[in-house]
């Protein structure tokens, strides 16, 4: 297909991802009630408000998120084309035994989001303890599923021994950060943001992203020159570091933070 093909089959999957996504909330959808007419009204200052509140927060951490396999790429790059050929090899077996955590943390912020809604906070601190242990055995899963299959994965791929080696010992990493990925994971992106609690995990994603992974993944790959399984571990030093943190920020209770409806003070 080329580089070409490849942007243009990506282009259309996308546009047949938003057709149907469309189709369905505007004409099947009946909780939210969307309208086409709806796109064109301007938000209340009182919406305008609670989402610059809650959602602005959300949009930063995300776009942050981005930019840090950004420069989590680059900071490979530099390291060789053994290490991106690794890297690439390895990525597509974490989102495969991460697709079921991803789940989850989407069904995790829409239950969490609804309970907190109703202001049922107990219900919604038990149901975050839930899914938090509901992502330690996914989490348990994938990294098994990627120790099992990612080395007979490696085969499917035409690569010089060297290569063969350094995935090896990347992939094993792989399997220990899945376990921390997945926990934290479901408590950022969603109990944790269910409950309204963007701005504190913003300014974790702000402290932890790029005040440590990146700087330690630069340190550990292009200055010390450590093995790539390492310098794995460092760039994702903030899963690990996260998943300790953000469990004492739920058992603490203060991630609860209820939207006001429209016309409250």
């Amino acid at each position: 297909m080329g580089v070409m093909g490849a942007a243009v089959g990506t282009l259309i999957a996308r546009g047949v991802e938003f057709l149907f996504c469309a189709i369905y909330l505007l004409k099947y959808e009946k909780t939210l009630k969307y309208k086409a007419a709806g796109l064109l009204r301007l938000p209340g200052r009182g919406l305008f408000g609670e989402f610059r509140r809650l959602g602005m927060p959300a949009i930063i951490s995300d776009s942050l998120l981005a930019l840090a396999a950004s420069v989590i790429s680059i900071i490979l790059g530099h390291m060789g084309k053994e290490i991106v050929s690794a890297y690439a090899i390895v990525t597509v077996m974490d989102r495969m035994a991460t697709v079921a955590i991803q789940g989850a943390t989407s069904a995790a912020g829409v239950v969490i989001g609804q309970t907190v809604g109703r202001g049922e906070f107990k219900r919604a601190q038990t149901e975050g303890w839930t899914f938090l242990i509901l992502s330690a055995i996914i989490g348990v899963i994938g990294g098994v599923l990627v120790l099992i299959l990612g080395e007979w994965s490696i085969g499917l791929y035409e690569i010089e021994p060297s290569t063969v080696d350094i995935t090896v010992s990347m992939m094993e990493a792989s399997a220990i950060i899945v376990f921390f990925q997945a926990i934290q994971s479901a408590l950022s992106k969603g109990i944790l943001r269910g409950g309204g609690d963007t701005k504190f995990l913003m300014v974790a994603d702000i402290i932890f992203q790029w005040l440590a992974s990146i700087p330690l993944g630069a340190l550990a790959g292009l200055v010390l020159d450590l093995p790539p399984a390492l310098v794995l571990v460092a760039l994702r030093v903030d899963f690990i570091i996260k998943s300790v943190w953000l469990v004492f920020r739920l058992k603490s209770g203060k991630w609860i933070h209820r939207a006001k409806k429209m016309g409250d003070d």
